[in-house]
């Protein structure tokens, strides 16, 4: 998903920022972000916003930081992904 299609989808359904935050579970400063193109969007965001449509569109309420899901989390599991590939391809060279 691509920042312009994601500030189309939110905006398409009337969504502050706050509010798509809450339903994901991630900050408004994330959500901008993201939109901004300052921060790479998960690639499984769109079965988030898909799930969100499945449930007829409504923003459930939830619990404070339930599945909250952190931008330090994200980024984190993304290094971790580098870090794996780069030790696969080092093992292949036979480095």
């Amino acid at each position: 998903m691509k920042a312009d299609e994601l500030i189309q989808w939110r905006q398409s359904r009337n969504l502050t920022l706050e509010e798509l935050g809450q339903a994901l579970g991630v900050t408004k400063g994330c959500l901008s972000r993201w939109e901004a193109g300052e921060r790479k969007i998960p690639p499984f965001l769109h079965l988030a916003l898909r799930c969100l449509e499945l449930e007829g569109g409504e923003l459930k309420k939830r619990k404070p930081n339930e599945y909250q899901v952190t931008e330090e989390k994200i980024f984190l599991s993304e290094r971790k992904a580098s870090y794996r590939a780069m030790k696969k391809k080092m093992k292949k060279e036979g480095v």
